[in-house]
């Protein structure tokens, strides 16, 4: 299977029907240009170019979208730290100890897939935060901290 990891604006921008009209030309204002805003972090190697067996890591402020993988780890399958957002849909997601790890403030949205995990299916910590609707989890939910899990419905725990 072809991996499709995306940064989130980048799949909602390919994702989205619309129309483009060309600009009209501008004439830039006088004075010096303005300084270029910060870069934004790089997120993750696409799974394509990751050796199988090796974890997806996000962290700091990115954003990721894991969309019909199947991502397997001996031991974490899925890390998320700091402020980073995940979004993972349609996906099979496994680990040996864990099939997601959320902590910091990372946030997680689960839609339509498997997670299993040898401890447990995902493990929340810190206030680290996992969304999920129509989703089965094999190794139950371990949540320490000020961590949230909010059920969407149609889950299997």
């Amino acid at each position: 299977m072809r991996t499709h990891l995306v940064p989130l604006l980048t799949a909602a921008v390919l994702s989205a029907a619309c129309t483009v009209s060309p600009a009209a030309p501008t004439t830039p204002p006088p004075g010096p240009a303005p300084a270029p805003g910060p870069a934004p972090e790089p997120g993750p190697a696409p799974t394509g170019d990751r050796q199988p067996g090796t974890p997806i890591v996000c962290d700091g402020q990115q954003e990721l979208a894991i969309t019909g993988e199947n991502i397997n780890a001996p031991g974490v399958a899925v890390q998320v730290s700091g402020q980073c957002h995940v979004a993972i849909t349609g996906s099979q997601i496994g680990g040996g100890q864990y099939g997601i790890d959320v902590s910091g403030q990372g946030e997680v949205t689960i839609t339509g897939s498997q997670i299993k995990g040898g401890a447990a299916a995902v493990r929340l910590a810190g206030q680290g935060e996992l969304t999920s609707t129509g989703s089965v989890y094999a190794g139950g939910i371990e949540r320490h901290g000020q961590a949230e899990l909010n059920d969407g419905g149609g889950n299997t725990w």
